[in-house]
């Protein structure tokens, strides 16, 4: 592999093909919950977000866990941070996940039908005694409940907090509470002669062991119609009339606000695949936004019904009854596909370059179709040639494929180089990986004076298919210059197969 020299500030690009799992582009908010370790307390009263930007609830005394997908995390107590409810911009300088920015609204814990009261705080010396009553208005008992408290000056500036976590270290919180009973809690503890201490309850279980407090959930889908009872059947007898999808997501996740629909007829054929808004209930309604007709659906049977949310799916098969449906002419013409003529472009780097191009497709019983290609226009694509191969299908399952390629090239020719210099080299020992290979790259450094005040590290970058950094790390050189990178392919950033670019860079 020719690799261009540059003097003094050295940047060289290796290019690595990774064939990794299909997963998806971003993290579910079950692998999300999943990247800290955090043990079952902290389940209780954390709240994780791998979002980037993000925008989370957070109630007093909850800690909220930031996690960078591309690398770094951060754990903080919003209530300690900001004091008092409200909604905050998160400053991510001299934190762990630098660039990731977002917004915190801390408001004070729900309603759960278990409450502190005729509580008394004192002060001596360096220590805080509290004592209480803990009263359970449910029809169930209550046990374990975690408390936080915020303690405050006499003008009510947060000086300090403690958290207790019944079933835990705070056995004063750990008694059960039998239905639409009271206990009482005593204890002392920390932070000495200040002017007050307010408590909440972050968390509280029932005898089952059932969070009251909802924190981390994965969503749930519930459909209303159409109804997976397989007694149950909607007859489509006018076409202009419209079939109902309505639903709810409980445990929405913030900023993700849409869900997918996809209804497959008795033959297999898609009859209406769209994407519904959720409102802030997380609950959707398609008789508006994308509706579905009796003329877009097709014979009478059982119907697949596909809603993704997420990571979470739900499937189930329902009955339809149409007496309007004229079945089609039996077609078995394949549709056209209609790509550009191979294209070449000059890059002007070494970096994979963006390119467009137009694709069409048309079908002589369904009209124009958008045909589905192995590369999207505007993607980026790397030094040499690559394939693009597109294809369509119509509604009665004909397909139909063409290709074109795509060429670039770059010129890196440069003047022969000085022999004082500082030059860099580098190649991979492999154009190709699979999950959960050895990427192994080789370098030396022309010129190198391990004794010199200017000798620094080798500083490394691999960036994903869509410009992610996947990895950036740093080493230093042998006495002659020479290095080795090493590192696993695979791993949480790496999502899919494809060319990631690793970039390698000697100098300041």
């Amino acid at each position: 592999m020719k690799i261009l020299f540059l003097v003094v500030l050295v940047v060289l690009s290796v290019l690595v093909t990774v064939n990794l799992p299909n997963n998806a582009n971003a993290l579910s908010q079950t692998e999300c919950v999943t990247l800290p370790n955090l043990g079952s307390t902290e389940l209780g009263y954390t709240v994780v977000t791998c979002d980037n930007p993000f925008n989370v609830t957070v109630n007093m005394g909850q800690r909220l866990h930031i996690q960078n997908p591309t690398g770094g995390s951060h754990n903080m107590l919003p209530s300690a941070s900001y004091g008092n409810p409200g909604t905050y911009q998160f400053s991510s300088a001299s934190t762990g996940v630098v660039g990731t920015s977002g917004i915190i609204k801390l408001q004070n814990p729900p309603d759960i039908g278990v409450s502190l009261q005729n509580v008394q705080v004192s002060f001596s010396g360096s220590q805080m005694s509290v004592s209480g009553n803990i009263v359970n208005s449910n029809n169930f008992p209550v046990k374990d409940l975690y408390v936080y408290w915020h303690v405050t000056d006499s003008s009510g500036n947060y000086l300090s907090s403690w958290q207790r976590y019944g079933g835990g270290d705070g056995q004063a919180y750990s008694a059960q509470i039998p239905a639409q009973s009271t206990g009482t809690f005593s204890e002392t503890m920390c932070c000495g002669n200040v002017g007050n201490a307010v408590p909440y309850i972050v968390q509280a279980f029932r005898d089952d062991g059932t969070k009251l407090i909802s924190i981390n959930n994965p969503p749930v889908i519930t459909v209303n119609s159409p109804s997976s009872n397989p007694n149950s059947t909607i007859e489509g007898n006018n076409p202009e009339l419209k079939i109902i999808v309505t639903g709810t997501v409980q445990n929405k996740i913030s900023g993700k606000d849409n869900i997918s629909v996809t209804f497959t007829d008795p033959k297999g054929v898609i009859v209406y695949q769209k994407s519904l808004t959720l409102n802030s209930q997380g609950d959707f309604n398609n008789e508006f936004e994308n509706p579905l007709y009796i003329k877009d659906m097709r014979d009478s049977g059982l119907y697949h019904a596909k809603f993704v949310y997420d990571a979470v799916t739900k499937e189930f098969d329902w009955n339809y009854l149409t007496s309007v449906y004229t079945s089609p002419v039996s077609d078995t013409t394949p549709p056209v596909v209609v790509v550009p003529n191979n294209k070449a472009i000059q890059a002007t780097s070494n970096n994979p370059s963006p390119v467009t191009f137009s694709v069409s497709a048309s079908d002589n019983v369904d009209g124009n179709l958008t045909p589905s290609c192995s590369r999207n226009s505007g993607s980026n694509f790397p030094i040499g040639i690559t394939t693009v191969t597109c294809t369509a299908t119509d509604k009665a399952g004909n397909s139909a494929s063409k290709s074109f390629t795509i060429t670039v090239t770059y010129d890196n020719s440069e003047p022969t180089p000085d022999s004082s210099e500082t030059r860099i080299d580098v190649r991979a020992t492999k154009s190709s990986y699979e999950n959960g290979d050895t990427v192994l790259i080789l370098g030396s450094i022309t010129n190198y004076d391990s004794s010199s005040l200017t000798a620094g590290a080798v500083t490394y970058r691999v960036m994903s298919p869509t410009d992610g950094i996947v990895k950036l790390a740093q080493l230093y050189p042998n006495s002659d210059g020479s290095f080795k990178i090493s590192f696993l392919a695979g791993g949480v950033l790496w999502k899919t197969n494809g060319d990631y670019p690793i970039s390698v860079k000697y100098g300041p």
